[in-house]
């Protein structure tokens, strides 16, 4: 492994290396990479490029890196995803690309991502997500969308994530649960929704996360869906979490919750 971190690196760095496993480049002052830089890499298994300045990728830049299953990119300055940036990286598992600039990702920029099980996409800009995104990542056991400016998301976005255990939205902008939403979870174990504009979450939402332990709703403006004088929790929002071990519901909104002990 080379680790080159906090060397103010402007130029180019370690290309002939065809045996090196690791290279960490994190914590310099890179604002542009050489889309031929890692060409000669092809061995490379992790690659850190995190904390630094880089606004924009090219698409070719990681091309010859197939066998890369780490990739950090984290607290940089970039703001869109090339759709064909990590066309290659059929091996990688796990993505770092939070507290970046990121307002929007091609709908095909993780379509040949199809081991990947970390991806994390906090404290962004993204405001809205396509329903296609994540059709491909079949094996993902992690999604942090956490942090953005997400007002909705369509009800198929995450059907195909099976595998999933940990999905944040918090702190975003969201309105209202889609009763089929999560229908597809079913080995969800943390389910983070605290800090939205949730007003009504349909009643059948969670029906279907029979190994949720933790939930977290709390910060939103909840009402009922059949009467918004009040606010107030269906008890059948939670009809079937039989695993839940932690639930957060603290509101300066809420007012009534309809019976919650006899349904968990």
């Amino acid at each position: 492994m080379i680790s080159l971190n906090r060397n103010y690196l402007i130029r180019k760095y370690g290309s002939n290396l065809p045996i090196l496993t690791q290279l960490s480049l994190s914590n310099n002052q890179i604002s542009s990479i050489d889309p031929n830089l890692f060409s000669n890499l092809t061995n490379l298994n992790q690659l850190w490029l995190a904390n630094n300045q880089i606004s924009s990728i090219d698409s070719s830049t990681f091309s010859n890196l197939t066998k890369l299953n780490q990739l950090s990119l984290y607290n940089n300055q970039i703001s869109s995803i090339d759709p064909k940036l990590f066309s290659n990286q059929t091996n990688l598992t796990h993505l770092w690309l939070y507290d970046n600039r990121i307002s929007s990702i091609d709908a095909n920029a993780f379509i040949n991502l199809t081991n990947l099980t970390h991806l994390w996409l906090s404290n962004n800009q993204i405001s809205s997500i396509d329903s296609k995104l994540f059709k491909n990542l079949c094996h993902l056991c992690q999604l942090w969308l956490d942090k953005n400016r997400i007002g909705s998301i369509d009800s198929s976005t995450f059907s195909n994530l099976a595998q999933l255990t940990s999905l944040s939205l918090s702190f975003n902008q969201i309105s209202s649960i889609d009763a089929n939403l999560f229908s597809n979870l079913t080995n969800l174990t943390h389910l983070w929704l605290s800090n939205n504009q949730i007003s009504s979450i349909d009643p059948e939402s969670f029906k279907n996360l029979k190994n949720l332990e933790r939930l977290d709703i709390y910060d939103n403006p909840m009402t009922s869906s059949t009467n918004q004088s009040i606010n107030f929790i269906d008890k059948r929002i939670f009809r079937g979490l039989k695993n839940l071990k932690n639930i957060y519901l603290h509101s300066k909104d809420l007012n009534s919750i309809s019976d919650l002990a006899e349904d968990l």
